[in-house]
């Protein structure tokens, strides 16, 4: 199973949003992420939420109920605006909500997800399996991201998928980095037995 990135490259609003899902799933695409928030940073105006939840409702009214939602943080909200998001994006049952805190301060990633009713996933921005470690300990996500760049290579992401399968923790690798790391990762997903999903970007692709 694999999920999109890059599928909406210059839609702004929910209806722009909403046409480029359609297309994304009728090319056989079961899984689209982005980021709904604009430039909100650490916090979000009650405006801007609603906005973005607007364009999360477009997306899962085009593409329907059994295609899947995730929702890109890129890490820049504290904690409370965090949960404040997940509540609110909760209704359109995402897949998941990825890295809604700088990975700076593993303690707010975890009280996030402690709390958060949708699966907080994350792990990209984490260097070495003895950081992931760490991060594991301290059940800062439900799904682990790990960038197999900056984990170590594919060697060492292998080990961090198998501590977090030990956790009985999903594994999704980051993979945002172009068609040779597609093909690897590719390689890594089939040798890992808790893999959940495998990203693309859609412009790396020919449908």
């Amino acid at each position: 199973k694999m999920y999109a990135n890059a599928w909406f490259i210059g839609a702004k609003t929910p209806e722009e949003f909403a046409k480029y899902a359609k297309k994304t799933v009728s090319l056989g695409v079961k899984a689209l992420k982005f980021d709904p928030f604009g430039a909100s940073h650490m916090t979000i105006s009650n405006e801007q939420l609603a906005y973005s939840s607007d364009i999360v409702g477009a997306v899962r009214e085009a593409i329907g109920p059994n295609n899947d939602i995730l929702i890109e943080c890129h890490g820049r909200f504290n904690p409370v605006t965090a949960l404040k998001i997940s509540r609110e994006l909760e209704q359109y049952n995402p897949m998941l909500l990825e890295e809604p805190c700088p990975p700076d301060y593993m303690d707010s990633m975890a009280e996030v997800t402690a709390k958060s009713h949708i699966a907080i996933s994350g792990g990209e921005r984490i260097y070495g399996k003895h950081a992931f470690m760490e991060y594991l300990n301290k059940n800062a996500v439900n799904i682990l991201q790990p960038d197999i760049f900056h984990a170590g290579g594919i060697a060492e992401g292998k080990k961090v998928a198998a501590m977090a399968e030990a956790k009985h923790m999903s594994v999704s690798f980051h993979n945002p980095s172009g068609p040779v790391s597609n093909a690897a990762i590719l390689q890594l997903a089939a040798t890992v037995p808790n893999f959940l999903i495998h990203e693309i970007m859609l412009t790396d692709c020919s449908f």
